[in-house]
C-alpha cells in the first residue's frame, strides 16, 4: 500500500510540473527529449554527458523534478566510479553536489566515507552524527586523535563489520598495541579485505 501511494505521488507531481512548463511558455518536448537522453547516458555510465544534459533540463525548467531525481543519481554515481579509481577529491565534490540536491542518505554515507579518505575528519565526524554510522564515526574519531573512543564505539557491535574490525586493527596499532592488532587482523581472510585495509591504514598514516 505504501508503495502504491508513493507511485501515485510521484506520477503526479511529474504531470503537475508539466503542466505548470507548459502554462509558463517551456518547450516541454525539448524538455523530456533531453531527460530522456540524459537517462540513457546515464544507463551507458556516460556520466558528464548525463549531467550535462540533466544541467540543461533544469536551467530550461528548475521546477522539472525528474531531471533533479536523475541528476542526483549521476553525480551518485560519478562519485562511485571516482572513489573506485581513488580519485577521492572528484568523488567528494560528486557526493557533495548530489547531496546538495537531495539530502539522501546514502549520498551522505558516501560523502563521509570519501570525506575519510581525504583525511577531513572533522567534516567526516558531523557528517557521521548525522548518517547514524557508528563505524565511519569511529574512523573520524581515529583522525582526530582519539583511537580509545573509537575502540569503545567500535566494541558496541559483536560480532564487527568487516569496516568496524579494520577501524578496531587502525585504532589499536594506534595506540601500540600491536598484538592485538595482528590478533584481529588475522580475522581478514580475503585479498581484497587486505587491500582495503592497506588504504585505510594509509589514511591514518600508519604505513
Amino acid at each position: 500500500m505504501n508503495l502504491l501511494r508513493s507511485t501515485i505521488f510521484i506520477t503526479f507531481t511529474v504531470a503537475l510540473t508539466l503542466l505548470n512548463a507548459v502554462a509558463d511558455g517551456k518547450d516541454i518536448d525539448k524538455i523530456i527529449q533531453l531527460n530522456n537522453e540524459g537517462v540513457r547516458l546515464l544507463n551507458a555510465k556516460q556520466y558528464d554527458a548525463a549531467i550535462a544534459q540533466f544541467t540543461e533540463v533544469r536551467i530550461i525548467d528548475p521546477d522539472y523534478l525528474l531531471a533533479k531525481d536523475n541528476l542526483v543519481v549521476a553525480y551518485n554515481s560519478r562519485g562511485l566510479a571516482h572513489f573506485q579509481q581513488k580519485h577521492y577529491q572528484k568523488a567528494y565534490d560528486d557526493f557533495n553536489n548530489s547531496f546538495k540536491l537531495s539530502n539522501n542518505p546514502t549520498v551522505r554515507l558516501n560523502r563521509t566515507a570519501t570525506a575519510l579518505r581525504l583525511r577531513y575528519f572533522k567534516d567526516a565526524y558531523e557528517d557521521s552524527l548525522r548518517a547514524n554510522s557508528v563505524e565511519l564515526k569511529a574512523l573520524a574519531e581515529i583522525g582526530l586523535g582519539q583511537p580509545e573512543e573509537a575502540i569503545r564505539l567500535l566494541k558496541l557491535n559483536e560480532p564487527p563489520t568487516k569496516l568496524a574490525l579494520m577501524g578496531l586493527i587502525i585504532a589499536y596499532r594506534k595506540l601500540g598495541q600491536v598484538s592485538i592488532s595482528r590478533q584481529l587482523e588475522a580475522r581478514l581472510k580475503s585479498k581484497s579485505d587486505l587491500l582495503e585495509l592497506s588504504e585505510w591504514t594509509k589514511v591514518f598514516s600508519l604505513q
